[in-house]
């Protein structure tokens, strides 16, 4: 157990190599570095941060915080760059581009941005939204990022290393988008809802952007697909709505296990980079590990209430928790599985 001395723990994200974790803190106004071999904190950055995102060599690390992000080098703990306008209230998710030379940033408008890490300026912004933006994914390979507002119109894709919109995706006749996600590649994307009678998911060619498999699951609750997401070697599709998980052939749609738990219980899900696992999180029956393609229950993490944010490291799975407990009270550790 980690962060002993309580705080609120608002953003996680760990190096490459596993041997670190960096934890944001929104009471505390700073960002721990931790040594996971002792379970030490070995530095601090002054700041609160609610996103975080770490360099693919493990050098550098994003910060977002309020109205504003750092780049900072891990081992020195020196401030590289800082960007203090141009970001609107909390930034939401930032990430490094595959190259490591930009980042990509979502705050409280509708537009995500993409800055220059080395000069400190905005790059691009991704105009054409109103509202707030609900979800942005880059792909690892060929430079297409996936963003959306409104899940009820469009899904638009771009190429993000120069701005240009490649694709608009709109929603099918009768169906509500909920969910969108992009494959590592960037040839694929899917999207979740309803559409009417069934909680629903579509896959696309992103080239096209024609559908190329549809899959559904009826339910009289009219529960919407809130998480989509395709594995790493473009073989399944996850796709889970409150009242069940989903693991379907990406390619035919046939439907290979079907989890089940509490009726509007799953309040969210994660897959690990490797697409061998699943993390679902309940409101009431707490934080299990199942396989994939299977959908074998291998583990359960913690016991209803617990909120836990899910990192990978090596060949390992890392969960973290530190939330509200079944009583609605606030944890004051940081646990590592």
């Amino acid at each position: 157990a980690l962060n002993k001395d309580g705080g609120w723990v608002s953003a996680l994200a760990l190096t490459p190599d596993g041997r670190f974790l960096l934890s944001g803190d929104y009471r505390q106004e700073s960002v721990s570095k931790w040594d996971l071999n002792t379970g030490q904190r070995v530095a601090t950055f002054p700041g609160s941060a609610s996103a975080i995102d770490i360099s693919a060599g493990g050098r550098y690390a994003l910060l977002g915080g309020c109205m504003g992000f750092k780049l900072v080098e891990l081992a020195s703990g020196k401030e590289i760059r800082k960007v203090n306008k141009g970001i609107d209230g909390w930034v939401r998710s930032i990430k490094f581009s595959p190259d490591g030379k930009s980042a990509l940033v979502g705050d409280n408008t509708s537009k995500p941005m993409l800055w220059n890490l080395e000069k400190g300026t905005l790059a691009t912004t991704f105009g054409g939204y109103t509202g707030q933006l609900e979800t942005v994914k880059l792909s690892r390979t060929g430079g297409i990022m996936l963003a959306a507002n409104d899940f009820n119109d469009m899904v638009n894709i771009w190429d993000y290393r120069n701005g240009r919109q490649i694709k608009t995706i709109e929603r099918e006749a009768g169906v509500i988008m909920s969910s969108a996600t992009i494959s590592d590649d960037g040839t694929l994307m899917a999207t979740g809802g309803w559409n009417g009678r069934a909680s629903c998911a579509t896959v696309w060619d992103v080239a096209t952007a024609k559908p190329l498999t549809r899959m559904a699951l009826e339910n009289k609750s009219g529960a919407h697909t809130e998480f989509v997401h395709i594995t790493p070697n473009n073989r399944y599709l996850i796709w889970a709505s409150r009242e069940c998980i989903v693991i379907s052939d990406l390619h035919s749609g046939q439907e290979l296990k079907k989890i089940s738990g509490s009726q509007l219980d799953l309040a969210q899900i994660s897959v690990d980079p490797h697409g061998k696992f699943i993390i679902a999180r309940y409101f009431r029956e707490g934080t299990q590990v199942f396989s994939i393609p299977g959908g074998a229950l291998i583990k359960t993490l913690s016991k209803g209430g617990d909120n836990i944010k899910c990192v990978l490291g090596k060949e390992h799975i890392y969960a973290f928790a530190s939330t509200l407990n079944a009583k609605g009270h606030r944890e004051r550790s940081l646990t590592l599985y």
